[in-house]
């Protein structure tokens, strides 16, 4: 019987660890709030789960051109690179946490950094703010804040 409790706890473990993680939730950019140093994309989305001991990410985004770009990517906040699928400028990122409601990022293509910011959640759970710059396929730097309201 003490196996099976013990086992109990160990699955339920990850999802505990998880469920006061200030991201998990579904985030909607509110332009008005956000600014760019290029184009302002018309809609950002962004749907964070925790799924076994991981979170999973999925980004939907309509670019200033009218693009669509889904990105997803699951991991840990352990500064290790997992893989980031769906878009061709980028295709890993780490996260690091610095609080319980910040933490930062590094996206690379083919290991080298193109991108690096800051995420964080308001107290209130609300809001989450995040932060970033790094270089387009030109070389050219940007930089961005994007405002998102929790749904």
């Amino acid at each position: 019987m003490r196996k099976i409790l013990l086992t109990l706890i160990l699955l339920c473990l990850p999802a505990t660890l998880w469920a006061d993680d200030p991201f998990i939730g579904t985030w909607n950019m509110n332009p008005s709030k956000s600014t760019f140093s290029y184009p302002a994309p018309k809609r950002f989305t962004m749907i964070v789960k925790a799924v076994q001991g991981e979170l999973e990410c999925i980004e939907d985004v309509i670019t200033a051109e009218g693009k669509v770009i889904r990105r997803s990517y699951r991991g840990k906040y352990d500064g290790k690179d997992y893989p980031l699928k769906g878009d061709p400028t980028m295709d890993t990122i780490s996260f690091t946490p610095i609080k319980e409601n910040k933490s930062t990022y590094v996206i690379k293509k083919s290991g080298k950094e193109v991108l690096r910011g800051e995420s964080v959640v308001s107290e209130d759970g609300k809001t989450w703010i995040d932060t970033g710059s790094g270089n387009d396929a030109r070389g050219k730097a940007y930089t961005f804040t994007i405002f998102m309201e929790r749904q």
